[in-house]
């Protein structure tokens, strides 16, 4: 596994003004075999901001899913392992990208 190499928390809150908020996205990937039969766009991505009073939060992770194109972001049961694998990618490299949770 190639795991990312994104911006870290105080970097990007180097960057932040008070009351802001970024969204770094490490993963994405469309899961689906073809548009007709359902994509989804699944993506491992990092929230950090800054506090009211300048301070900054801790950073919270999370999968988003949406839509990968016009269509409604589904997939067809036969896209399940395809999905299963892109999730157990995504924790893997959220493990690597955010060790400080498991100190």
């Amino acid at each position: 596994m190639t795991v990312p190499t994104i911006s870290t928390s105080a970097e990007v809150f180097a960057t932040l003004d008070v009351g802001a908020g970024a969204n770094t996205n490490a993963i994405s990937r469309v899961v689906g075999a073809t548009p007709s039969g359902g994509q989804t766009l699944v993506t491992l991505a990092r929230y950090d901001c800054r506090d009211d009073d300048g301070s900054a939060d801790a950073p919270r992770w999370y999968i988003e899913f949406s839509a990968a194109n016009s269509n409604p972001a589904e997939l067809h049961p036969s896209e399940i392992p395809a999905l299963i694998d892109t999730l157990t990618e995504m924790h893997r490299a959220w493990l690597y990208l955010d060790p400080e949770n498991f100190s």
